[in-house]
């Protein structure tokens, strides 16, 4: 006959390793959910800062860079788009600003629902950006591709701590 411990107490105070292995599995999510509500709010802050920082032409030019960007895609695919971000620069200024500032908003909250709206929405942006400024200013591709990078290791880690959250069924 199989002996156990159930209602027994042990040295550590649990009542038995069930209780004992759940509150390690809930030590580890609550260590999980800590780490990633950390790197989100460090990405949420550098994109509400370049938000802001749109807003300051001294600190970054759109007018400017998107003139740098036509001359360097003339005679390119690009060069239509480019021209049109030209001539709109103000309005694309401001469309860039709102969504970064936004989106960094959105990040920076502790229970934050439309996080994995604003990180997923925030890549074809960031894309947009490498592909118009690529030519004139090959500095932007790194930059966003580590932003891009961050976005889709957040996504992932969220999806993580969802999964293991989820109740599961015990064998029985």
């Amino acid at each position: 006959m199989l002996s156990t411990n159930l209602g027994k107490g042990n040295r550590d105070g649990t009542e038995n390793s069930a209780e004992k292995g759940i509150e390690t599995m809930n030590h580890a999510h609550r260590s999980a959910a800590e780490r990633e509500l950390r790197r989100r709010r460090v990405l949420g802050a550098a994109y509400l800062a370049a938000g802001v920082g749109k807003c300051f032409p001294a600190i970054e030019s759109t007018p400017g860079r998107l003139a740098q960007a036509l001359q360097a895609n003339r005679g390119h695919a690009e060069e239509g788009v480019t021209r049109w971000l030209g001539e709109h620069a103000e309005e694309a200024n401001t469309v860039v600003a709102v969504a970064m500032a936004s989106a960094g908003s959105v990040l920076l909250e502790r229970d934050s629902r439309l996080a994995d709206a604003a990180l997923a929405m925030t890549l074809p942006m960031l894309g947009s950006f490498m592909l118009i400024l690529r030519r004139a200013l090959p500095q932007v591709v790194p930059i966003d591709v580590a932003f891009g990078g961050a976005a889709i290791h957040l996504l992932l880690a969220r999806r993580r701590l969802r999964r293991s959250a989820a109740p599961r069924a015990l064998a029985s």
